[in-house]
């Protein structure tokens, strides 16, 4: 095979996916899907998609795997690169809006891509990929550390067979949501790969620190966040780290949000995500 995607879907069915609606409308998709790209929706739950919804689009030739358990995004990711082998792999979740343009890069086996990672833009600025602080289109040094999301991102087998070697793994499954996408750059920075970045044409994502959110969805970011920040200390510990984790849990004292200070400690003290669990195999059906 030479592509594979895959696109994470959580509390949204197909019709309401931006990713999945614009990817429908991009050309040789909207009929069928060309015979050298497999294409996997994974519903992460919380509901299961109904039979009419499934037919439908195993129809038109996508492979539908529902979890209801919300399982860890880590793992989900380690799943679909070991059960499909390819020369490319493509990560999206649901709320990214595809074009023609960034999809014929996908399907172009001419240009070389070990790592690919789209421009993210939301409400017309640019946000990622990030360097030194800054939005930034590259190039880069091996050794620049580089930051962005994990939608839209593009693997060559090269690359997994690289971090496999190295970490055992292509992305660190002791994460369930936050910190799955982050630590994949860590470990770029680590094998000083940051050269090897490949920058593609702009997407559109919703970024969920942009969105006006209700206080139950806003302290549920706020949980993961801080039980990111503590895994990761531990895990790829850096004086930089540490200041971040200090400060914010300084700021969370002073605001009296000791629950974020609790979720650090938490992480940093267990090293992983409490839906994760790293004794099982990453082989889930």
């Amino acid at each position: 095979m030479f592509l594979s995607i895959l696109i994470v879907f959580y509390n949204c069915e197909p019709s309401k996916s931006n990713t999945l609606m614009s990817l429908l409308d991009c050309n040789g998709v909207n009929k069928s899907i060309p015979s050298n790209i497999h294409i996997s929706l994974w519903n992460n739950g919380p509901k299961l998609w109904s039979n009419e919804i499934v037919i439908s689009l195993v129809n038109v030739g996508f492979e539908i795997i529902q979890d209801i358990n919300n399982a860890p995004l880590g793992r989900v990711y380690n799943n679909f690169v070991n059960k499909n082998p390819s020369r490319r792999y493509v990560f999206l979740d649901h709320d990214t809006i595809l074009n023609e343009t960034i999809w014929n890069v996908f399907l172009d086996d001419e240009v070389l891509i070990k790592i690919g990672t789209p421009i993210i833009s939301c409400n017309g600025l640019n946000h990622f990929p990030v360097c030194r602080g800054k939005f930034t289109q590259g190039p880069f040094q091996p050794s620049d550390k580089v930051y962005s999301i994990g939608s839209g991102l593009v693997i060559g087998y090269e690359i997994i067979s690289k971090f496999n070697r190295e970490f055992g793994n292509l992305f660190d499954s002791r994460y369930a949501l936050y910190g799955v996408d982050t630590t994949f750059f860590i470990r770029i920075h680590q094998l000083k790969l940051a050269s090897d970045l490949y920058v593609l044409p702009k997407l559109h994502h919703s970024l969920s620190r942009l969105e006006n959110e209700d206080i139950i969805t806003k302290f549920f970011r706020e949980k993961e966040r801080s039980l990111e920040i503590g895994i990761t200390l531990r895990h790829y510990f850096s004086v930089g780290r540490l200041y971040g984790a200090l400060r914010t849990g300084l700021i969370s004292l002073f605001t009296l949000r000791f629950r974020v200070l609790y979720y650090i400690f938490l992480g940093y003290y267990y090293g992983i995500h409490p839906r994760s669990n790293v004794n099982e195999t990453d082989d889930t059906d």
